[in-house]
């Protein structure tokens, strides 16, 4: 303990050891009395030093990716959701918020639909094409280059911590504080290409960070995510609030799930471009026939004469 001294010549600097007068006559009894007397002069045995704490080990990356999918409810629990349907709000600050669906069908089947003041935003894709239909669209159109990148990779039914080796390559980076919380980086590279980090709680170990780039208009623009509220749905556990933004942006984009359905049928069209076709256009009703008109009346009999 610091401020504790344990030089025995400082302790025991007063101790004077008295001396009989005369000495034993038996040899091994005098020298067992002077061992005695030495004995005095030591400090009292000191206690031992505490073993400081063990630092459990850092887990291994296949352990950190098992414990993950074992906090989201286990490989069969997880592997046997086929279809999800996600309803929520999208806000992007106060007075800016819009009505969501999305659904998903495994494999990568991916369709969302948002609200926008009447009128609709839809993206589709059926495992390898993409549309999109704007607001304002007459018709849906085809994704291609960055957007159809893009989606494909929005399309992941349970993302790259799920299967990770058939969807490309882990690491474990290390352990860092993200939002408050000691988590486990793993960064994930993707048979694409594509770089993903993601954080996974070192208690909970369910992933509470990610973070990668997206393709917009040729160039990498990194965004980042934050999960919270977890939520059990169908015995796997959903964040049921993402935070995302643009890496450095202040501008926070918050989606709140307030329903999520698990292993609802979805039907394939769902995914196809017919699905977000526009209505067609409502046929006006036939214009009503002109009324028949009505007999003039019998002309008036005379005056009599």
């Amino acid at each position: 303990m610091q401020g504790s001294n344990h030089d025995p010549r400082a302790r025991f600097g007063t101790v004077t050891v008295p001396v009989p007068a005369a000495p034993p006559r038996n040899v091994i009894v005098a020298a067992c009395w002077l061992l005695a007397a030495a004995a005095a002069l030591l400090p009292p045995a000191l206690p031992a030093a505490p073993k400081p704490p063990s630092t459990p080990a850092t887990p291994t990356l296949a352990e950190v990716l098992a414990r993950s999918l074992a906090a989201r409810g286990g490989n069969q629990k997880v592997h046997a959701v086929t279809t999800r349907r996600e309803t929520g709000m999208l806000a992007l600050g106060a007075g800016n918020e819009w009505p969501f669906t999305v659904e998903h069908k495994r494999p990568r089947s991916f369709r969302m639909e948002l609200e926008l003041q009447g009128a609709s935003l839809v993206r589709t894709f059926d495992g390898a094409h993409g549309w999109q239909k704007q607001p304002q669209g007459a018709a849906p159109e085809p994704l291609a280059g960055d957007d159809l990148h893009n989606i494909f990779n929005e399309a992941d039914f349970d993302n790259a911590l799920v299967d990770t080796s058939t969807k490309g390559k882990a690491e474990l980076v290390g352990k860092e504080t993200m939002g408050g919380h000691d988590a486990y980086k793993v960064r994930v590279t993707l048979l694409s290409g594509d770089v993903f980090d993601y954080g996974v709680d070192a208690v909970s170990y369910l992933p509470i960070h990610w973070e990668g780039s997206r393709l917009i208009n040729g160039k990498p623009v990194v965004f980042e995510s934050d999960f919270t509220d977890y939520r059990d749905a169908g015995g796997v556990k959903y964040p049921f609030q993402i935070e995302s933004s643009i890496k450095g942006s202040a501008q926070k984009q918050k989606i709140t799930f307030t329903k999520i359905e698990i292993n609802t049928p979805i039907d394939d069209a769902r995914f196809t471009p017919a699905s977000i076709a526009a209505p067609p256009a409502a046929t006006p009703p036939a214009a009503a026939p002109p009324p028949t008109p009505k007999p003039a009346p019998p002309p008036a009999p005379p005056p009599p004469g």
